[in-house]
């Protein structure tokens, strides 16, 4: 799947291995530098909600279960 850039938080989503990951900014990012997208992460920031983090989920699994399966909400 590709990476998925949201512009309010200015931050591109992206997947390595089977987790996915974030880092601020658009086009080349440092990928090693990601912050893994976890349940914890979601409650301590406030630029998206969890309609975003589904459609982050679908772009960059492929699936919107990987909220269900990794997040675990």
């Amino acid at each position: 799947m590709a990476d998925y850039y949201i512009t309010k938080n200015n931050s591109t989503y992206f997947l390595s291995g089977s987790k996915i990951y974030f880092a601020e900014g658009s086009g080349s990012i440092d990928k090693t530098n990601g912050t893994e997208m976890t349940k914890d992460w979601f409650h301590s920031q406030w630029s998206i909600n969890i309609s975003d983090v589904l459609q982050i989920s679908k772009q960059v699994s492929g699936s919107y279960y990987y909220v269900r399966d990794t997040m675990e909400f």
